[in-house]
């Protein structure tokens, strides 16, 4: 469902210093408040959906690690896409665990498909992944998905539905070549978006609903975690070549309004300054599984020895020198 995918930390950092290198001390100064708001916004949601304890947790955590990330050879980010659906308190329909390491440039990405199966804390049996939004907020979506890849993420960046759009709008839309036809109706039912096949111009309402099918695409979850990547790959195209001081305002603006995230300001500049070069060598790979239903619900069943390699290899990633 995306939703998604505004998320992607390389597409935040190349605006905001983008914006900061290409305009001086204007912009620089509107990406700090960007940042300061990012982060306001990730405050007052991990306050409002966890307890006071679970809150406290989660902050003296990050402080524990903070102070070390910008020297280490490697650093790790949970993005995290909610739909916000009427009437519904939001699912974590994309999960995408990021790696970036210094040491040899690059960057390893994937998605965990949100119908996947797994244990979530303090439930007494297992359920898919991207309800843990709706249980108890992004503390639970971040702790299932650390206990999933055995793995704590230095840094979570969130972002929601009408970010997406907004941001794929101000940047002039996208344009992606689509493997084969099909249709895909809106989120609540009103309208019905057709998809020819080959290279097409997106909107942020169609780029939108173009990354949410997965009932008419043979692979399921795994072809719309493929779409979801080339509306990145596309949308940090765009990001990175944004020319006007009003436009790279607007997308600062929607920046600020849609996305959460623990990072700070100096810390985004420093990783920036020793990471900027990973972006153009990004590897992606796809979690296997098999489809399920019980009970007239379906799940996206990851086999053990599957998970194993996810964990495997991301900490590989992480440790290479």
């Amino acid at each position: 469902m995306w939703k998604k995918i505004t998320l992607i930390f390389l597409l935040s950092i190349t605006l905001i210093f983008g914006a900061a290198a290409g305009y001086a001390f204007y912009l620089y100064q509107q990406a700090e408040q960007s940042m300061e708001q990012m982060n306001e916004n990730f405050s007052a949601e991990t306050e409002q959906q966890s307890t006071p304890e679970e809150s406290e947790s989660f902050s003296s955590e990050q402080e524990d690690v903070d102070n070390d990330l910008t020297q280490a050879d490697s650093v790790s980010f949970l993005l995290i896409g909610i739909g916000d659906r009427p009437d519904d308190p939001g699912r974590a329909d994309v999960i995408m665990p990021v790696s970036v390491n210094q040491a040899d440039e690059s960057v390893v990405m994937f998605n965990i498909p949100r119908d996947t199966r797994v244990d979530i804390p303090g439930r007494n049996q297992p359920d898919k992944i991207n309800h843990t939004y709706a249980y108890e907020g992004t503390p639970l979506v971040v702790e299932t998905t650390e206990e999933f890849l055995e793995h704590e993420f230095d840094y979570v960046i969130q972002s929601n539905m009408n970010g997406f759009r907004e941001l794929v709008d101000a940047l002039g839309g996208i344009e992606v070549d689509n493997p084969f036809e099909f249709d895909q109706g809106d989120e609540i039912g009103e309208n019905t978006y057709h998809y020819p096949e080959g290279t097409i111009e997106l909107d942020g309402e169609r780029a939108l609903h173009y990354v949410r099918m997965r009932r008419e695409d043979p692979r399921g979850d795994l072809g719309r975690n493929e779409r979801q990547r080339q509306v990145i790959e596309a949308l940090a195209e765009r990001a990175s070549s944004f020319q006007s001081i009003v436009q790279a305002n607007q997308l600062l603006d929607i920046l600020g309004d849609n996305i959460e995230t623990n990072m700070t300001f100096d810390e985004i500049q420093s990783i920036y300054q020793q990471y900027q070069g990973a972006e153009s060598n990004m590897e992606t790979f796809e979690l296997s599984g098999e489809s399920t239903t019980e009970n007239g619900i379906y799940y996206y069943d990851i086999p053990e020895e599957e998970r194993r390699r996810a964990i495997a290899a991301f900490k590989e990633h992480q440790e290479q020198e």
